[in-house]
């Protein structure tokens, strides 16, 4: 997949599994589910790979001189997702995928991710439109030494909220969203952390994507930066 322009658009920044397992590793995700108007309609945990239900980035992103991605850089180890960031060729390299096999309106994601990165190499995990751009929804952006950022983009002039936690993502965590038609409900490890309503809530078709990116000119000598995600869980909204 080629990006024509950064998934964050700016520089402020599958087969369901069995119902133990997926509340093993996300959780709380299918409890609150049940209760809720959420059910499940994908469940990834890269048991066999990264597979074509996913498109992987590759490019430059629009707007960022220091970012740069390839599909070699994320790939499916021992069953997790790695997007590794290192030189490659000259350049520091990163990487990203998209969903492409789920595009709905409202849902809920949950993502089970860490990620060693710092303050040139950044992480989103964000929810894109099928078309146009903004609206776009993070659910989780930033640098490590940040802990985790949300922020919706929506409208022709990019207007923008955000929030803030603190949190070590170098540990195991679960980040999510829930996004209906009046709020979006951001998660860490099943708690709801930050909302988000009027404007910020989009109404139209998206999809899941993950990423980590070069934003800022990378110390010479940097090593590997990676980013862990062990599993993925999509909710349809009814």
């Amino acid at each position: 997949m080629r990006i024509r322009r950064s998934l964050r658009g700016r520089r402020v920044s599958v087969a369901a599994g069995l119902a133990g397992v997926l509340t093993a590793l996300l959780p709380s995700a299918q409890a609150q589910a049940s209760t809720s108007h959420f059910s499940l309609r994908l469940h990834d945990s890269f048991l066999h790979g990264i597979s074509s239900a996913w498109g992987k980035y590759e490019g430059q992103p629009g707007g960022d001189p220091y970012g740069y991605w390839k599909p070699s850089h994320a790939v499916g180890v021992g069953g997790a997702a790695l997007l590794r960031g290192y030189t490659d060729g000259g350049r520091y390299v990163t990487a990203g995928f998209m969903l492409n096999s789920v595009t709905q309106t409202y849902g809920k994601y949950v993502v089970r991710a860490r990620f060693n990165g710092g303050s040139t190499v950044e992480h989103a995990m964000l929810l894109w439109p099928t078309s146009g751009w903004p609206p776009e929804v993070d659910f989780s952006e930033g640098p490590t030494s940040q802990g985790v950022m949300a922020t919706s983009h929506w409208g022709s002039s990019n207007s923008q909220q955000h929030a803030f936690k603190r949190i070590d993502m170098t540990q195991w965590h679960t980040y999510g969203v829930e996004w209906t038609p009046t709020r979006l409900l951001y998660t860490i490890d099943g708690r709801a952390w930050a909302a988000m309503y009027g404007a910020a809530v989009p109404h139209q078709p998206m999809r899941l994507a993950i990423q980590t990116q070069a934003t800022s000119s990378v110390p010479a000598g940097l090593g590997e930066v990676r980013m862990t995600i062990d599993d993925v869980a999509v909710f349809s909204y009814s």
